[in-house]
């Protein structure tokens, strides 16, 4: 019997200890290693907006400086922003969350796929890329996360 006890207490603890890394450590180690932000700052960059790949949308507009892909604090959404200048040399971020399977808020349907504006100028670029109803100028100008894009489609269909 204390073995038994001792085998459950032992794969529990293994369990918690790989929740732990996963969701605790790992977006950080994500940010380190470039694996899943890699893959989203491609899945991004090549994403279809009016038949053509939204970077080239990006170079056609602007300079582009960087492009950077990161986790904040939740493994499965990836933050990428695009520091650009405009053709008279103002600085401006663009900056997009791309998201798998996963949606911004618990009361949206599942896709396999979600990249959503957090910034006006992006939204500006690629309003496609909005909710249904929701306009680059219903953003507000500070950059938040996908799930205020989406409560500003949902509070706008209430209306």
């Amino acid at each position: 019997m204390v073995k038994l006890l001792a085998i459950i207490c032992a794969v529990a603890g293994l369990a918690l200890l790989g929740w732990f890394l996963y969701y605790i450590l790992g977006p950080e180690i994500d940010n380190q290693l470039q694996i899943q932000t890699s893959r989203d700052l491609e899945i991004l960059r090549s994403y279809p907006v009016r038949g053509v790949a939204l970077s080239k949308l990006v170079t056609e507009k602007y300079v582009v400086k960087s492009w950077d892909a990161y986790h904040e604090d939740w493994m499965f959404a990836t933050r990428i922003d695009c520091r650009v200048a405009d053709r008279s040399g103002r600085s401006l971020l663009l900056s997009w969350e791309v998201r798998h399977r996963n949606p911004p808020r618990d009361w949206m349907p599942e896709r396999d796929l979600y990249v959503t504006p957090l910034t006006r100028s992006a939204a500006e670029l690629a309003p496609e890329l909005l909710p249904s109803d929701v306009l680059p100028k219903d953003l507000p100008l500070s950059r938040y996360g996908a799930g205020i894009v989406y409560d500003i489609a949902r509070d706008k269909a209430a209306n």
